[in-house]
């Protein structure tokens, strides 16, 4: 019965992340900025362990994102932030 109840929480989260960043333009438009700000496609490394640490975090934040919305990396590679 735990394994129902987890996967239904999974999906229900799932549905939420899908309509604030997929089902909508503004949705695409913060995961651009959010790409280019975690670091998706840039070198985390860093001499300083305490940045490197922080850079890391940001990023596993996106990555998060990501996986929740079954996003391919092809994907996330064509999301475009909007000239400012």
């Amino acid at each position: 019965m735990a394994n129902k109840s987890i996967k239904r929480r999974v999906l229900i989260r799932h549905d939420k992340y899908m309509s604030v960043f997929r089902d909508n333009i503004a949705g695409e438009q913060v995961l651009a900025d959010l790409k280019r700000f975690c670091f998706y496609d840039k070198e985390i490394y860093d001499t300083d362990p305490t940045k490197m640490a922080f850079l890391a975090g940001r990023r596993s934040v996106f990555l998060r994102i990501l996986g929740l919305l079954d996003l391919t990396p092809e994907q996330v590679n064509k999301l475009k932030e909007e000239s400012k």
